[in-house]
């Protein structure tokens, strides 16, 4: 059963609120967890939820075994997903990319055949370094959308994904000005959900040419 952002959320004493967002993993571009925003428009509250504690979905409707109490305070179903990664042990100064962002210091150290304190070929002074393909992406209505000549295309309508697997299953496009319109985006045009927003595997004119060729909502 698919996910769409906007859905309702519903734990065993009533409507929590609803998803404003999902969080993707940057290695699989899967969703991972979602937003839920909740409370008045005096009072807006966000928390992060692991897509694992979705028990079951309905419609426009999911469900969890969570009280409201426990789902606004949140931190203990969060913290186990988003701990540091303190045993990461890498090159000094790249990320798995190979772009430099580490301590250049140690690198000159290391090639000259010296030493410094800290974790064997890590990161000296007790730093954290999260590896990149284990950082997470917020995407949500207005992130952005990118061709793959690095265009920005337009912006995310609605975002659906599957609850088995988080694989994103629906996207459309919004584009225009004042008024905006909003286009399907074949879901095999994706190729990553980034920090950057939603790439696509196509180019700008791909793109263009789709949005010429189709029906639109407004929005």
């Amino acid at each position: 059963m698919d996910i769409a952002i906007g859905a309702n959320v519903l734990g065993t004493d009533g409507k929590l609120g609803e998803i404003s967002d999902v969080i993707a993993e940057a290695r699989t571009d899967q969703v991972v967890e979602v937003v839920v925003k909740h409370g008045t428009l005096f009072g807006r509250g966000h928390t992060i939820m692991p897509l694992s504690l979705i028990e079951r979905v309905e419609g426009d409707d999911v469900y969890v075994n969570l009280d409201r109490a426990t789902f606004e305070k949140g931190s203990e179903f969060v913290a186990a997903l988003h701990a540091d990664y303190t045993d990461y042990v890498g090159p000094p100064s790249q990320d798995n990319e190979g772009t430099f962002r580490g301590n250049m210091e140690y690198d000159a150290v290391t090639l000259s055949g010296g030493q410094m304190q800290g974790k064997t070929m890590g990161y000296p002074g007790g730093e954290v370094l999260t590896p990149d393909d284990m950082s997470e992406s917020e995407i949500g209505p207005g992130s952005p959308i990118i061709s793959a000549d690095g265009m920005k295309v337009g912006e995310v309508g609605t975002l659906s994904f599957a609850r088995e697997t988080g694989s994103p299953t629906r996207l459309t496009i919004r584009s225009g000005h004042v008024i905006k319109h909003s286009y399907n985006v074949p879901i095999a045009w994706v190729k990553d959900l980034s920090t950057r927003g939603v790439i696509l595997s196509v180019s700008t004119h791909e793109v263009e040419a789709l949005i010429k060729g189709q029906p639109h909502e407004s929005t």
